[in-house]
């Protein structure tokens, strides 16, 4: 059918903020080779892009493709600045705060965890609320992340806006599968 072309790759005639969005898309759906494509389109942008590189981010992340994530940040690596001040983009973020790491944790994608702190990302980047990656998976109850986290110096202290610590989050979690599945804990005395 002319016309009719893959919902993921861009034309020419396509605005900017298409285009973003499109990357978006291939990067979330594992479409590495219109990535690739639209990321050599951007090229001669240079600092311009690192807004396409962020939603790129965010979509590999949540889809748990690494290769694209690979991708991406060594194109990343790169750029230096933004419009506010430094970027790194391993560690970018969203409206909430919540950088890439917390988008592999809430996916359970384990093998993105390890990469992303690879590539040197803050497992204890603050959120708005003060979480940081350990509150996510002590949320999500993903014990392997919790160790992977632990061991690249995730802070077990520190305190959210509402009094919590990560550890306080996992003991609620377990209070609330007993209480889900009526289990009451054995006592002896």
């Amino acid at each position: 059918m002319p016309g009719k072309r893959c919902r993921k790759c861009f034309t020419f005639e396509d605005s900017d903020e298409e285009i973003e969005d499109r990357l978006e898309v291939a990067a979330a759906e594992g479409h590495i080779e219109c990535v690739r494509k639209i990321m050599k389109h951007m090229e001669p942008f240079g600092n311009h892009h690192w807004e396409y590189l962020t939603g790129a981010m965010f979509g590999a992340c949540d889809g748990g493709y690494n290769d694209i994530i690979e991708m991406v940040l060594k194109v990343g690596v790169n750029i230096k600045s933004c419009p506010y001040g430094e970027w790194k983009c391993v560690d970018a973020q969203n409206s909430h705060l919540q950088s890439n790491i917390f988008r592999a944790i809430s996916y359970n994608h384990i093998d993105t965890v390890k990469l992303l702190i690879r590539w040197n990302a803050n497992v204890n980047h603050l959120t708005r609320d003060l979480w940081t990656p350990l509150y996510m998976s002590s949320h999500y109850g993903n014990n392997k992340i919790i160790k992977i986290l632990l061991k690249a110096g995730a802070r077990m202290d520190p305190v959210d806006i509402y009094g919590w610590t990560p550890l306080t989050i996992a003991a609620n979690k377990v209070i609330a599968v007993r209480e889900r599945c009526d289990i009451v804990p054995k006592v002896s005395y």
